[in-house]
Formats: C-alpha cells, sequence, structure tokens
C-alpha cells in the first residue's frame, strides 16, 4: 500500500484503520479498511470505483487465475442495476470475496474485495 499505510497492533477488542484514495498494488481505491480483533487481523476490504468493463475481466480473471476455478458464484439486482459475486473459501478459516457492481454510468463498474481471516461459516 505503499507509504500511505503504517500498521498498527491492538491488544484488546476490535478496531480498524481506514483509508481513503490510495493505491493497493498499483491499483486507485476509493476506500481500504483494516480491522483488528483482539490484537489478530482479521479483515481487509477495498472498494474502487469508476472501472471500465474491461478492467472488470482483467480482474475477474486474476482473481481466478489466483484463488482457483472452485468458488461460489451469485448474480444480484440492487435498484435495477446487476451485481456479480464470487467467493472462495479457504481452510482454516478465511474466505475472500470478489464483488462487481454495475455503476449509474453506462459501462463502468465499482468493486468491492473483501479478505476475512478467523472467519467462520
Amino acid at each position: 500500500m505503499g507509504d500511505n499505510y503504517e500498521y498498527k497492533t491492538y491488544d484488546e477488542g476490535s478496531s480498524w484503520e481506514d483509508y481513503s484514495d490510495i493505491e493497493v498494488d498499483g491499483l486507485p481505491c476509493s476506500s481500504v479498511e483494516i480491522v483488528y480483533n483482539y490484537d489478530e487481523y482479521e479483515k481487509v476490504l477495498l472498494n474502487i470505483s469508476d472501472i471500465s468493463a474491461d478492467e472488470t475481466d482483467i480482474l475477474e480473471k486474476d482473481f481466478i487465475a489466483q484463488y482457483g476455478k472452485d468458488y461460489d458464484y451469485k448474480e444480484n439486482e440492487y435498484g435495477g442495476r446487476k451485481s456479480f459475486e464470487y467467493s472462495w473459501d479457504f481452510e482454516p478459516n478465511r474466505r475472500i470475496c470478489f464483488d462487481i457492481h454495475e455503476s449509474e454510468e453506462d459501462g463502468m463498474y465499482w468493486i468491492r474485495i473483501n479478505s476475512f481471516h478467523n472467519w467462520l461459516k
């Protein structure tokens, strides 16, 4: 995440760090949230807005290449706009979710990426 990120640890309870307009692996993110629970890293959430269909296709292929073809897939609709969710479950207690949502602007999308650790089904 470059120079804009400082790692912090917490001894008690839940805590989180929020970042706005930051790059992760060269990809501009509108927001990043990092969550800790009792000194354990628990989740990272990335939101990416204003991404084209071509860029969405590349990310989708990258996720499948990285995490495998054994994923759950769901299609939904919110406010007349489609959304697509890919999710992978790993042992022990890890889940990756990659959500694609149609934007209000034609041909554009926004992405949400969740990486859950210490996650229970």
